[in-house]
């Protein structure tokens, strides 16, 4: 096959990429509305139905022949469901909110808790804590230089 018949065949692969798969409406239901995790499934799956069933794909996977020189047969794609990690618990033991006072805060961060363990600990809200942090600064019960060095 000469470089030129090469060639053509490469921008009819492009034109009818460009032409059918860039506007495809099975395409476009498949993945409509989809994000993350799903969004790949969805892409997986139209992949699979792209190489087997379309006959737009299957076009496409004769020129890929006659360019290669031998012929391509797709193969149906297994899809595998995605293993995700274990997710790790956190015992959480929930005090009363009067409890919560800058000394148990500071040992609470002494123990390793992060802002968010803390505020579940005492059930309120991240911000909740934010503001009980801003107030106790201003009362000068929590030093500022303490809670920058634990940051850090």
């Amino acid at each position: 096959m000469t470089r030129q018949e090469k060639r053509a065949l490469r921008l009819q692969i492009c034109r009818t990429l460009d032409e059918h798969c860039g506007n495809c409406e099975t395409k476009k239901q498949a993945l409509k509305g989809k994000s993350g995790s799903a969004w790949d499934a969805a892409s997986q799956n139209l992949q699979t139905y792209c190489n087997t069933q379309c006959p737009v794909g299957k076009q496409l996977h004769e020129l890929a022949s006659k360019l290669i020189g031998e012929l391509i047969r797709p193969e149906p794609i297994e899809i595998k469901p995605e293993k995700k990690a274990p997710v790790k618990l956190m015992k959480v033991v929930s005090k009363p909110r009067e409890e919560l006072t800058p000394e148990s805060y500071m040992q609470d961060r002494e123990k390793g808790l992060k802002e968010w363990q803390i505020a579940i600990q005492y059930d309120i809200s991240p911000s909740g804590l934010y503001s009980r942090k801003k107030r106790w600064r201003e009362q000068g019960l929590l030093a500022e230089n303490e809670q920058r060095r634990k940051k850090a």
